[in-house]
């Protein structure tokens, strides 16, 4: 922010302008009594109130960061909508998120119905379009400078919430209507660009999970519903542990400096399972340290890293060499196995582990365990066959993703420069 004029450092050249300062509450539609609202009290609408059809009902989770959910539907009917009508909200208004997280998020309410009843923890604010542009406000209510007065402004410890005066009488900076009008087109373009990559992102998804329910065999069959063209062979029942050996891990002493900082990758769980191969650690442990501790060396290539406590089913494919701490059941497969077909099985194994682990404090597999797990596998030709055409669909998903977090990089560096 240029603190001396009061305007952003990046804006469109026809404009010059200072900004100047409101409140949320400012942006209502005054004409209309019920424009800037919460919704009910919880126990004026309840669970016996929802029917199969009749008013949509938006919940907390239909209200995604600037963007609306449409996944999770419950109704209500007219005659109750019609005693709340204090909390109904319209297409084209904006419903904002009194809970985190995160907190004050909001989004448009689309036009699938003519209107729709709000849950008590949905604020409606209708906007007053003769002097505000709707996206423009949408998109500044969503700025982090603005989420972030709202989280200062918040109550409660475990999950935060905020109220409707406090949050109406929290400022911004704003320029005049025709340049909100254009920052609010600017961003509305670039959210459709972000839900058209999202759109792809979420269909290629899909695309591998259909793969995989028909690639590998359901339970008790011996082969899967979809082949490669030569491949007739049954698949062979085995176990985890015939085809793999299952290594847990260790923790060098805290206390011994000369145990740490060394040339060892040494992996916690925390860095598992954002990235299908992982080639370096963020700490470091001495070739002592490892000596003194029940860590082992794991090989490069033939490891999947696989976490078996608190955050069961994590899992990468190790690059170099490696160590890992005591949250790891990694599996060392043997050389007839291939890598990438193990790993593209992995929501079976998470499942199986899911299943079978135990603990009070925490739920947790044991290698011997994991290694009891059935597991069905063909000919090494098939297995190479079937984890490369999952590898080649994991690389369109990887560049998709790649594609999506670059748009909301670019979104959120046009947030900084663009806004006061």
């Amino acid at each position: 922010m240029n603190k001396k004029k009061l305007v952003p450092n990046r804006r469109f050249e026809e404009f010059n302008k200072k900004w100047e300062e409101r409140i949320l509450k400012d942006f209502r539609d005054k004409n209309h009594k019920y424009s800037y609202t919460g919704g009910p009290f919880g126990s004026d609408l309840k669970s016996e109130d929802y029917t199969k059809k009749g008013v949509r009902i938006i919940q907390l989770q239909n209200i995604g960061d600037g963007i609306f959910l449409d996944k999770y539907k419950i109704y209500t009917s007219e005659s109750k909508a019609k005693t709340l009508s204090s909390n109904l909200i319209y297409p084209e208004e904006i419903i904002i998120a009194k809970m985190a997280e995160p907190l004050a998020r909001a989004a448009i309410i689309p036009g699938n119905y003519t209107k729709y009843l709000m849950s008590s923890d949905g604020i409606r604010l209708k906007v007053n379009t003769q002097n505000y542009h709707t996206y423009f406000i949408l998109t500044l209510i969503n700025d982090l400078r603005f989420r972030k007065k709202a989280l200062q402004n918040s109550t409660g410890t475990t999950r935060k919430r905020i109220g409707l005066v406090t949050l109406g009488n929290l400022s911004s900076y704003l320029p005049n209507y025709r340049e909100q009008q254009k920052i609010g087109e600017f961003f509305k373009h670039l959210d459709q660009m972000i839900s058209l990559e999202q759109h792809k992102l979420e269909k290629k998804k899909a695309l591998k999970s259909a793969y995989l329910v028909e690639m590998f065999p359901a339970e008790d069959k011996p082969v899967p519903k979809r082949r490669f063209p030569g491949f007739k062979e049954k698949w062979i029942e085995s176990k985890l542990k015939d085809i793999s050996e299952i290594v847990g891990g260790g923790t060098p002493s805290s206390n011994k400096e000369e145990f740490w900082n060394g040339n060892i990758d040494w992996y916690s769980p925390t860095e598992i399972g954002n990235e299908i191969y992982v080639d370096s650690s963020v700490r470091k442990i001495t070739e002592i340290g490892l000596e003194k501790s029940s860590a082992k060396i794991l090989p490069a290539n033939k490891t999947i890293l696989f976490t078996s406590r608190a955050g069961i089913g994590s899992m990468a494919i190790l690059k170099n060499s490696a160590s890992t701490n005591q949250g790891f059941q990694s599996i060392i497969l043997k050389s007839e196995i291939d890598t990438y077909f193990i790993y593209s099985m992995g929501y079976l194994i998470k499942s199986y582990a899911i299943s079978k682990a135990s603990g009070s404090t925490f739920l947790e597999i044991s290698g011997k365990t994991l290694g009891e797990m059935p597991i069905f596998v063909p000919i090494f030709e098939e297995q190479q066959a079937i984890g490369e055409f999952f590898k080649k669909l994991d690389d369109k998903i990887t560049n998709q993703q790649q594609k999506l977090d670059k748009l909301k990089a670019m979104k959120q560096a046009y947030l900084q420069e663009m806004f006061v």
